[in-house]
């Protein structure tokens, strides 16, 4: 793919999420299937891209602060570093996706896909992650402080040296 064909792409991309325009991108995604997906540090604050696939996806460091990624396709997505706090992933699909490092404080990730995330010092404090399927998650050295698990499931999951301080497990 000529350089300039992948430039016109990513400010096509770019503009589609700023303007909340997701089943357009959903359809560009169909178009294009083959496309890297690059928004590393995008300002995505307050986004509104439910239902939205960003499988794939290169969002490290992005600005996801009260997105709303509702029932997203996330999987395999690279958001390590991203800060999602406030954000509402309710019921979206980050299934083998890099969330190491990231912020991910006060989101809602409540019946999210979780299976085999990398959460690798993330930050949880006040997530809901009440009936959320974390199987095989790598939570080593994560603070799950004030974090709602009720319902979660653990199985298999990588919990050295995490800090379970007044999580709800109950």
């Amino acid at each position: 793919m000529d350089k300039n064909k992948t430039e016109l792409d990513e400010k096509m991309i770019h503009e589609l999420l700023r303007k909340e325009k997701i089943l357009e991108f959903n359809q560009f995604r169909v178009e294009h299937p083959s496309l890297n997906i690059d928004l590393s540090g995008a300002d995505l604050r307050d986004a509104d891209l439910r239902e939205g696939n960003l499988s794939g996806a290169d969002l490290r460091n992005a600005d996801l602060r009260d997105a709303d990624l509702r029932e997203g396709n996330l999987n395999n997505v690279n958001l390590s570093g991203a800060d999602l706090s406030g954000a509402d992933l309710s019921g979206a699909n980050l299934s083998s996706a890099d969330l190491s490092r990231a912020n991910l404080n006060d989101a809602d990730l409540r019946c999210a896909n979780l299976s085999g995330v990398r959460l690798h010092d993330t930050r949880l404090r006040g997530a809901d992650l009440r009936e959320t399927n974390l199987s095989g998650a790598d939570l080593s050295g994560v603070r799950l402080h004030d974090t709602r698990l009720r319902g979660a499931d653990l199985g298999d999951a990588n919990l050295r040296n995490a800090d379970l301080s007044d999580a709800d497990l109950s």
